[in-house]
């Protein structure tokens, strides 16, 4: 891996911003701004799970948690090994003891995820969504797809076999 394949902090419009390669991971204006536009326009709903991909620098997070029903919690993660430091040496202290936001620190996998699921209790949810506040998720957005299904499929045998 050369230097130009490792991200760069760098400044736009007088914010942080973020860059792999020739890849803006944030919007080149307003990164902040726009971060938090997709988190105020999520879909809401009762009892779902967002599987927040690619936190990054964490913009737009705290609007997230302030938009969705109380009922629904966030699970961030970052498949990249490359972000996954840097997006955790940014979390904002603000963040780390919310009680509706279960972050990933290490490298994720389907069961260690089923696992976080079992952890916060797969009976307070109904379905998975999959939100991305930046870029960051088109760097691996098939495995995050392929993540959230699997979610979402154990979230369904467990009220299958519920009702049985």
């Amino acid at each position: 891996m050369n230097d130009r394949d490792l991200p760069r902090i760098t400044e736009v419009s007088g914010e942080k911003s973020i860059i792999i390669g020739e890849k803006h991971l944030y919007s080149p204006r307003s990164p902040v701004e726009k971060s938090r536009a997709r988190a105020l326009s999520a879909e809401s709903g009762e009892s779902i799970l967002f599987l927040l991909a690619s936190p990054l620098l964490w913009y737009g997070t705290e609007d997230l948690l302030s938009t969705i029903s109380p009922s629904s919690h966030v699970l961030a993660l970052e498949l990249d090994e490359r972000l996954r430091p840097l997006s955790l040496e940014h979390l904002p202290s603000g963040l780390r003891d919310r009680e509706r936001l279960h972050i990933l620190d290490h490298e994720p996998d389907s069961s260690r995820l089923i696992e976080i699921l079992r952890t916060i209790g797969v009976e307070k949810f109904r379905s998975v969504r999959l939100i991305s506040l930046n870029g960051g998720y088109r760097l691996h957005a098939k495995e995050y797809a392929t993540l959230r299904d699997v979610l979402n499929e154990e979230i369904r045998a467990f009220w299958k076999n519920k009702s049985t």
